[in-house]
């Protein structure tokens, strides 16, 4: 009887053991936090897009062709590159100063060099270019709605260059603009510098 207990009693061990284990939680089941609402939400929606064309005529001169397009907000200050020619965005500012040199001072390559990396381009060939402007800023960050100005800027041959510029509002409405000539407007390096604005859908 005694040998009957002790079996029925190590039985009864076994079989609780054994349930213990089956409702135990599988390891490294560890419960993940819930991410912050922040990165739920994300970058804030652009306003829209502007999209910037001209007429590029070569010139196939010594220290000629380099090539800018930016965007600065009503102040004059540098909001966003677009495009910019291989040779200076690969330090040809430093070698040649006088290479768009309207859009070194906005920009200051110097304290911002590995922004040029994603809008540096050859030289494009002659023909009608197109560009447009997502409305983010240079860190990708949306604009606020407000006129904006859009530069265009070509060197002729060393220091003498063309520059384009013109406005462009920014808001719910859609708009155009015809850029106006600052330097050498008679140059064919640079013409018929134009903008359009369409808001998000």
């Amino acid at each position: 009887m005694k040998t009957v207990g002790i079996l029925s009693i190590l039985a009864l061990s076994l079989l609780l053991t054994a349930c213990g284990d089956a409702v135990q939680p599988p390891r490294n089941e560890v419960p993940r936090p819930t991410p912050p609402a922040a990165a739920q939400i994300g970058a804030a929606a652009s306003p829209g897009q502007v999209s910037i064309g001209f007429d590029f005529q070569r010139m196939h001169k010594r220290a000629s062709d380099q090539l800018a397009v930016w965007i600065e907000d009503a102040q004059g200050k540098h909001v966003r590159t677009l495009l910019m020619t291989k040779f200076t965005a690969g330090g040809g500012y430093q070698k040649r100063p006088e290479a768009v040199p309207h859009w070194q001072k906005s920009f200051q390559p110097e304290a911002n060099t590995g922004a040029l990396d994603a809008v540096s381009s050859a030289t494009p060939q002659s023909g009608r270019i197109s560009l447009v402007w997502d409305c983010r800023d240079q860190a990708g960050a949306a604009v606020a709605p407000g006129v904006y100005v859009y530069k265009v800027e070509a060197n002729i041959e060393w220091e003498k260059t063309a520059l384009w510029q013109g406005t462009i509002t920014v808001g719910p409405a859609a708009g155009q603009s015809a850029a106006v000539a600052v330097t050498n407007s008679d140059s064919p390096l640079l013409q018929a510098v134009q903008a359009d604005f369409v808001p998000a859908s």
